[in-house]
């Protein structure tokens, strides 16, 4: 798909993976990231066996966990 913004692209990413059978992730903590990689790629969304390591290899090396966590703070407030 080709998309207008990165925050278009980043939405409808979302939308994908709130439907069907990625759907049970979203009954995860959003800082959940291990627990969202597992169960994406286990309802298909990957095929490389070894996507999850990789996803979170990324997350932590470039701390995308913290820019969650204070989305989701900013969010409480």
């Amino acid at each position: 798909r080709r998309y207008e913004s990165a925050w278009a692209s980043f939405r409808g990413h979302s939308k994908v993976l709130s439907k069907g059978r990625y759907r049970e992730a979203f009954k995860l903590p959003v800082t959940d990231y291990r627990g969202w990689a597992r169960l994406i790629k286990k309802a298909g969304y990957a095929t490389s066996s070894t996507y999850v390591q990789d996803l979170v290899w990324i997350i932590e090396e470039y701390n995308l966990d913290e820019v969650t966590r204070m989305g989701y703070l900013a969010q409480s407030i």
